[in-house]
């Protein structure tokens, strides 16, 4: 019985059902820290297949422990590093669990190491964990991925202004052909970021 439902957990954490693994934990009261048979908890797996907002549910919500290792010794730290999402890693690292940024598996590899060996992590998330670890090891804050919210608020608008002012005293009559593309440009690089954080 508890086999087959841990099967059925695992599937959801796979697939990316929040609404079905909410639904499991708070009316069925199904376990989060359970292990299956290699020790890999729902959090190892929500991490190694880069599903952002389960891992933010188990870390924020649930408040499941981030210490638990697997059969290879494996923290979710290191599982989220081979998952390769940013935004995976800074939430399963940040406020709390920063020491395993440093802490080694089995084969002696950290989560940074595992990052450089996967071939599904982007560059970008490599970037992140190696800059944490040295934050880190340094014993400096960690750096967020993130873009504070005010910035997030406000950029496009300032861009699109400042461009709308150049173009006064560059093109006084084209002000909006020049104003629209930079808005533009402007909102896709912050698209381009939110989509670095969720995606490898």
């Amino acid at each position: 019985m508890w086999s087959s439902m841990w099967v059925f957990f695992g599937h959801l954490m796979i697939a990316e059902r929040l609404l079905l693994v909410q639904y499991l934990a708070e009316v069925c009261e199904v376990h989060l820290e359970a292990e299956d048979a290699r020790g890999c908890t729902p959090l190892h797996i929500a991490a190694s297949c880069g599903h952002l907002s389960l891992v933010e549910y188990l870390v924020n919500t649930k408040k499941v422990n981030r210490a638990k290792v697997d059969c290879d010794g494996n923290t979710v730290l290191h599982a989220g590093a081979a998952g390769g999402v940013s935004g995976v890693c800074w939430t399963l690292a940040y406020s709390g669990a920063e020491h395993l940024l440093t802490t080694c598996n089995a084969a002696g590899l950290t989560p940074s190491q595992v990052a450089q060996a996967s071939t599904k992590v982007s560059p970008d998330c490599r970037r992140w964990i190696d800059r944490w670890t040295r934050q880190y090891e340094n014993s400096k804050a960690m750096e967020s991925p993130r873009w504070p919210w005010l910035i997030k608020l406000f950029t496009p608008f300032t861009i699109f202004y400042v461009g709308i002012v150049v173009c006064v005293f560059v093109l006084p009559h084209h002000q909006w052909m020049v104003g629209l593309p930079v808005f533009l440009v402007a909102l896709t690089v912050m698209a381009r970021q939110q989509h670095r954080i969720r995606h490898p």
